[in-house]
């Protein structure tokens, strides 16, 4: 392998092309080295250190290094602005460190550190709710610690990234990571990362609700030895069956008693909280487990002692003017119904409201409408058989309703599991209104495999309602949902 330690201080730039040649074969890099033309070219264009008239080491350096990175899929603009912000030991380990990894390799990589990160995150979230405090361990709560070691080990993989493509550490702080976990990966993240193909658009941390979001649970379902149990969505669908399993005949019942509550009332007041507790089919650890996912309301979103309450989803209007659900806010201007007393008011959970609450605005708005229909009355019927699906119509056909940002994280999921949907005849995947579109239709359905492709019928709620009225209703007036 070629010597890089054997470049000269200085040379014409003719023996500048020769080092370049046998440093790009040694290490790898595809394509032709530049010939002096185009050398002379960079130097002109200050593509490069300029220090007199002759070529210096570091130029020769700064050329293969353009070259290395080109390789690797960045532009020549892009490539020469790294190359610049890198010191001399910075350019001797991007080009002696590794070499050229082949792209499977670099993806390779970089998708373990993606997972690793999701991972993290998610663990983190846990460590939280024990009572963690980020960053730390407090050895008074059972040496909980406050970052996870997957977490420490997707910071430094993606610090080590940050520094071979010349770029400031952004990551450095737990803190600061957290809240660029907030936007797209392409936005923030080290290029090995940000710029992987099906996880562009990622956002790991929904930043509405501050809670791991569906594609972070989504890249750490991908990863070997994730404890599904750790994802938040199945984590409280998990706690709710295992208090009900006492219950026999009834856990079905009270699993739809509470499942609708909470999704009728993001916002609770504590005389409707009382009407479910009063209901006979639940027992003490069920409602203990409603009364886990409610916490007071903060006293900031008060006026005069009383917290305005959304007319179309219940939950409550905040400092902005605007409800707390995202998806009402996308689907509805902000109305407000009659205010609740501060010291009566009880909030679902962040994690609750946006896994539970926001998604059911869509299913209980198809179960509703269904309900108005005097031939499916009686034969429609919320989260049967303890959330099989969302909806359903006897045993005949199965609803769930789908509410992510992006199609294709939905499709990956899709793809490992349609759980226990596949047990109906006819199946559907009814997105939400506010996600909706022909493009995000026609790029689900691509990304799904052709066994799940044949499986699933894919339309929007509105055409779900139109559909399902007018096949098992006898409904005249589908268009009129």
């Amino acid at each position: 392998m070629y010597d890089i330690t054997s470049i000269p201080k200085t040379c014409t730039l003719e023996q500048a092309t020769v080092h370049i040649g046998a440093l790009v074969q040694s290490l790898g890099i595809p394509g032709d080295a530049p010939d002096v033309r185009t050398l002379r070219l960079w130097r002109t264009k200050k593509l490069l250190t300029i220090e007199g008239h002759r070529f210096t080491a570091r130029n020769i350096l700064e050329v293969v290094a353009i070259l290395k990175l080109r390789a690797e899929g960045l532009t020549l603009q892009h490539a020469v602005k790294r190359t610049s912000a890198l010191n001399d030991d910075r350019l001797h380990f991007l080009l002696s460190n590794s070499g050229i990894a082949a792209p499977s390799s670099i993806e390779s990589e970089a998708l373990v550190t993606l997972q690793l990160l999701a991972r993290g995150i998610l663990a983190l979230y846990r460590s939280v709710e024990k009572g963690a405090i980020v960053g730390h361990t407090d050895r008074m709560k059972q040496g909980i610690e406050g970052t996870p070691l997957s977490l420490f080990q997707a910071m430094a993989r993606l610090g080590r990234s940050y520094f071979i493509e010349g770029m400031e550490d952004q990551v450095a702080s737990i803190h600061q990571l957290l809240q660029l976990c907030q936007r797209p990966l392409k936005d923030w993240a080290p290029q090995a990362v940000g710029m992987l193909e099906r996880y562009q658009e990622a956002i790991l941390i929904d930043p509405i609700y501050r809670v791991p979001s569906e594609d972070c649970e989504s890249i750490a379902e991908e990863a070997e030895g994730t404890n599904l149990s750790d994802l938040i969505e199945r984590h409280l669908h998990e706690q709710l069956r295992m208090t009900l399993s006492k219950l026999g005949q009834d856990a079905d019942i009270s699993y739809t008693s509470i499942r609708e509550f909470v999704g009728r009332h993001p916002l609770a007041t504590a005389g409707e909280l009382g009407l479910l507790y009063s209901h006979p089919e639940l027992n003490d650890e069920a409602i203990d487990f409603v009364r886990s996912l409610y916490q007071p309301i903060h006293a900031t979103y008060a006026v005069n002692g009383y917290v305005r309450r959304c007319r179309h989803c219940r939950a409550f209007i905040g400092e902005e003017n605007a409800c707390i659900l995202a998806g009402c806010r996308d689907d509805h201007p902000t109305e407000d119904a009659s205010p609740i007393p501060l010291d009566s008011a009880y909030v679902a959970r962040p994690e609750v409201l946006k896994y539970w609450v926001d998604p059911a605005r869509e299913e209980l708005r198809i179960y509703d409408t269904l309900q108005q229909e005097a031939r499916l009355r009686d034969r429609v019927f919320l989260y049967p058989h303890s959330d099989w699906c969302d909806i359903s119509i006897d045993e005949m056909v199965g609803v769930d309703v789908k509410d992510y940002h992006d199609p294709v994280r939905l499709a990956q999921r899709l793809n490992h599991s349609i759980g226990h949907l596949g047990q109906y005849p006819e199946r559907i995947l009814a997105i939400a209104k506010r996600r909706w579109s022909r493009m995000y239709h026609d790029r689900l359905v691509e990304q799904l495999t052709p066994e799940k492709r044949a499986l699933l019928q894919v339309m929007s709620v509105d055409q779900a309602i139109k559909h399902l009225k007018r096949t098992y209703g006898g409904s005249s007036h589908a268009s009129e949902a």
